[in-house]
């Protein structure tokens, strides 16, 4: 299958997380940059792959009618919206999940509305997550988060994290972003505690995924073993069970202390969820791709996915690619089964 137009989305929201029973690879849409409709492609584990990245970026705002916009976008840096899009979204931090208001006062201002930002995401319901993923084999790292309930699970499943649960749920942006930040303060009196001979390293609400996802697959230790075997061979009881033990423990801290918006823990194996192939992850180099300023070629065979990080192996480099930062490109995707 060959597919070339504008990505403008990762989407997992396709997996139910409440029943899910098999693996899942994310389905990716891409724009026709002409009639604008969208197609959707996966890239599975063990697939041959081909994916061209040019540098060229358009606009990945989604208007009122529910299209993109997909006019040029000329800047090399930040966020893939073109200046008119931007002239209508209230605030880039507003956009980041940073309300610049209060609810009393919303909307503050025409571009709430005309944005589609007060209807669609600062009045919109949102999860409370907790991502638990290794350091190293006897210390983990914990991270915090929300997602728009509209939007679920995407936002849950994208960081790759082996281990989630999911812990409250809040009516709004503001109450939303007040209990993030206090459930991180509150994840740092946890620091240095010791729980299934787990040693609790940091504790986080900052993305800081990608060093998780690296971390991740270099637990392998020895190229010649694949991650299952040797996280299993490793310790008395699988490494990713002792994560779940984690989770638990602390999604049930979270929210005995958010009890007003606590919902009973959904403790979630993304690991189980993740279409990777372990025999592949063999491999004598690691390295991340993530700069498409220039026009970028590669090629592999596809070892699967962890969150929106794809594992394409060429030779013996295994090369983690993030797609969340190809959001907006001009590619070419070829996937031969």
């Amino acid at each position: 299958m060959k597919m070339r137009g504008v990505l403008v989305y990762t989407s997992w929201s396709h997996v139910d997380l409440q029943t899910n029973n098999r693996r899942y690879d994310p389905k990716l849409g891409i724009a026709d940059l002409g009639n604008k409709e969208i197609r959707e492609i996966e890239i599975p584990s063990g697939a041959r792959v081909t994916i061209e990245v040019a540098s060229r970026r358009f606009c990945t705002f989604k208007k009122n009618d529910e299209k993109y916009c997909l006019a040029p976008v000329y800047s090399a840096n930040g966020m893939p919206y073109c200046r008119a899009c931007m002239s209508i979204i209230p605030s880039i931090k507003c956009l980041m999940g940073e309300p610049q208001c209060n609810i009393k006062d919303a909307p503050r201002s025409k571009k709430c509305i005309i944005s589609g930002f007060y209807k669609d995401i600062c009045t919109v319901p949102r999860y409370h997550y907790l991502l638990v993923y290794p350091m190293g084999h006897n210390t983990v790292y914990l991270k915090v988060g929300i997602e728009r309930e509209t939007i679920h699970p995407n936002r849950i499943l994208e960081q790759g994290a082996p281990i989630i649960a999911i812990y409250a749920k809040t009516p709004n942006i503001w109450i939303g972003r007040k209990i993030e930040v206090s459930s991180r303060l509150f994840l740092e009196q946890f620091v240095g505690e010791v729980y299934k001979g787990l040693k609790i390293g940091h504790a986080s609400e900052k993305k800081r995924s990608i060093i998780m996802i690296e971390r991740l697959i270099r637990s392998t230790g020895l190229p010649e073993e694949s991650l299952d075997s040797y996280m299993e061979s490793h310790t008395s009881e699988g490494i990713f069970d002792k994560l779940a033990q984690v989770a638990m423990y602390i999604g049930k801290s979270l929210t005995k202390e958010f009890r007003e918006y606590s919902v009973d823990v959904n403790m979630i194996k993304g690991i189980e969820i993740y279409d990777v192939n372990t025999d592949l992850l063999r491999y004598d180099k690691i390295v991340e791709v993530g700069n498409f300023r220039d026009n970028v070629v590669l090629k592999g065979t596809s070892a699967g996915w962890l969150g929106s990080y794809l594992l394409l192996k060429e030779k013996n480099i295994l090369k983690i690619i993030d797609f969340r930062k190809i959001k907006g490109h001009l590619v070419t995707i070829v996937v031969e089964n």
